[in-house]
């Protein structure tokens, strides 16, 4: 067969496999529940990448940038350089660089004195070979960025509540001083346990497992514990989260927060933590009415940028606070914040932009808390938070209005946005009506038919576990593909030697940083636990496709052969996605993963599976 014979089957083939249904990755990153298309103003070309390339940043830290990426968003503006950005998420879905033309990086250059492992000073000689945990940094890469964080502060030690605080970022390293203890010898990120990304879209969204920064006093029980909880603490939260480019310097983070814990509830957030470094962006900027996005306060003290030591900084320090209520009753501000490198804002500058009003709670109580670290000399940042606490305990869960348990969820939705000055940002949210589509909301997520996913799985040689999309009458388990109230994740967990499909995530370690598990996926949600044997003797006795000399590898990643006339390949819900009457092999590595049904010209049918 000549090229032109071929290439209409090729062309056909190709249209017909993009048609297909989406696929559980995609079900279940589909967590958004209103799209706002009248917001998107692209004016310029955007990009995503899952591949590695260095950013041009520096960062002062032994573990090199190529080990915490993950992926690149990037756009460029035609008409304005100050609105095109070049945002780079890490492992755990945290945002560790965001780099525009105007003010350069944001975030650099992550850098810690260093302590020797009796925790006194020790030089900094640059990076060490090999990499010493101690050496320049206790929380390489997820300290100060841009990330979700949850507190859980129902424990004390010594009658005083220790916060055990949940980030995106994953846990701090040990530095033999400030953090000493069963920490990690390297960075740790939160897992990213489900992903999605969508060129098309212009958007990437990531679940993640949240892990506490400080692991010593959380998975394992602690001696000098004189009043704990029944219960040692175990992160039990997952923090969906999807950024879309919507054009002219503005981004679109919509995120879910979810707390599978049935047993302890979390009622302290930080939706979104940010850490600007001050070398960056030293400028800061909130709107102080409820009502007017146009008119805000400087709120830098004296002109320049101080020295580390230099005790009368320019922002009060975090630690103390300064805080403008967002939220609630008698809310001082419409939802922004703005950072700048020009003390009068006339210069390149960065904006978040939050919600003004929550529904449920009534008013719920939110805030800007902002201020320096910069008299802390393990700490060169400015820090800012929009807090989702307060209110008074419910008596029978002694859980604050934002307080979430047992597959409880809180919604939300907040922009980044970039331009060539304050007053520029300023009408960017007032124009597109940023902090009206802004918003955070405790939902009551109820479980649906629409969102169930049907589940067939292949078991090969070394126990591991491939789950496919397929029918319901095929189906090994059926689950639904948001979480919802009262509901338990189920996971993929692996492995070097096994995989089992389960609801807890510390089945094999109470530690997830120690490398015993290699790989966690989400596959969605069920109304009960369910345990490593519920479900495991069924896919070990139910796991093959039977093999036939008419198709041939079953299953396949990349390619299937047939010996016999083929009429027709069909997907799970019936349609064709492949016509064909000579092949005798066919690529299907651009395929969705799957059941398939091939049709011979004899009339014989075959399922097949592509992993």
């Amino acid at each position: 067969m000549n090229i032109l014979q071929v290439l209409p089957f090729l062309i056909l083939a190709s249209f017909l496999s993009k048609a297909q249904t989406t696929t559980y990755k995609d079900k279940i990153c589909d967590f958004i529940q209103e799209e706002v298309d009248s917001l998107i103003q692209n004016a310029g070309t955007f990009s995503i990448s899952e591949t590695y390339s260095n950013s041009g940043s520096s960062w002062e830290v032994d573990w090199t940038e190529d080990y915490i990426f993950h992926s690149i968003l990037k756009y460029e503006d035609h008409n304005n350089p100050n609105q095109s950005f070049e945002l780079r998420m890490g492992k755990g879905g945290q945002v560790y660089s965001f780099r525009t033309s105007g003010f350069g990086e944001a975030l650099p250059p992550q850098w810690r004195p260093s302590f020797d492992s009796t925790g006194s000073n020790a030089s900094d000689p640059g990076p060490s070979t090999p990499v010493k945990s101690h050496h320049g940094n206790w929380a390489p890469w997820n300290d100060e960025s841009w990330h979700f964080v949850g507190s859980d502060q129902r424990d004390l030690l010594n009658n005083v509540v220790k916060t055990r605080n949940i980030h995106q970022g994953g846990s701090y390293m040990n530095n033999f001083s400030h953090r000493n203890s069963d920490l990690t010898s390297k960075p740790f990120s939160s897992p990213i346990v489900q992903s999605v990304t969508s060129s098309g879209k212009q958007a990437i969204t990531t679940v993640s497992w949240g892990q506490s920064e400080n692991p010593s006093y959380v998975y394992d029980p602690y001696a000098d514990c004189t009043t704990c909880h029944s219960d040692p603490f175990k992160s039990l939260i997952l923090f969906f989260q999807r950024y879309k480019n919507i054009g002219n310097g503005v981004i679109q983070v919509d995120f879910l927060i979810n707390n599978f814990n049935h047993g302890r509830g979390i009622d302290y957030w930080n939706v979104p933590f940010v850490g600007i470094r001050n070398s960056s962006l030293p400028y800061a900027f909130v709107s102080n009415s409820n009502s007017d996005n146009t008119t805000y306060n400087i709120l830098n003290t004296k002109p320049g940028h101080p020295a580390a030591n230099d005790p009368n900084s320019y922002l009060p320090e975090f630690k103390a606070g300064a805080v403008v209520r967002t939220s609630g009753n008698n809310s001082a501000s419409s939802g922004w914040f703005a950072f700048s490198n020009s003390n009068s804002g006339n210069g390149p500058s960065l904006a978040f932009v939050t919600a003004k009003s929550t529904n449920n709670p009534n008013n719920g109580y939110g805030d800007f808390r902002y201020g320096t670290a910069m008299s802390n000399t393990i700490r060169d940042v400015t820090i800012l938070t929009r807090r989702a606490i307060g209110g008074a305990a419910d008596s029978n869960t002694g859980l604050k209005p934002w307080g979430i348990i047992g597959g409880e969820s809180i919604i939300g939705r907040y922009f980044i946005v970039v331009d060539q000055s304050i007053d520029s940002l300023v009408g960017q949210i007032t124009n597109r009506k940023l902090t009206e589509n802004a918003f955070i909301e405790k939902v009551d997520l109820v479980e649906m038919d629409s969102n169930k996913i049907h589940y067939q799985f292949i078991l090969d040689q070394n126990n591991k576990i491939s789950p496919v999309d397929t029918v319901e009458s095929e189906s090994i388990i059926t689950l639904n593909s948001k979480p919802f109230t009262g509901s338990h994740p189920v996971f993929k967990i692996q492995t070097n030697s096994e995989t089992v499909l389960c609801s807890d995530p510390y089945i094999f370690s109470n530690k997830p940083y120690d490398g015993i598990v290699t790989n966690i996926e989400l596959l969605g949600f069920k109304n009960s636990f369910l345990s490593r044997t519920d479900i495991q003797p069924i896919i070990t006795s139910n796991h093959q496709i039977d093999v036939n000399p008419l198709l041939f590898p079953n299953p396949s990643n990349n390619s299937i052969s047939f010996s016999h006339s083929l009429s027709k390949i069909t997907n799970m819900e019936g349609k064709v996605v492949f016509i064909n009457n000579h092949f005798t092999a066919l690529d299907i590595s651009n395929w969705n993963p799957g059941l398939y049904f091939a049709e011979f010209q004899n009339g014989e049918v075959l399922k097949f599976i592509k992993k």
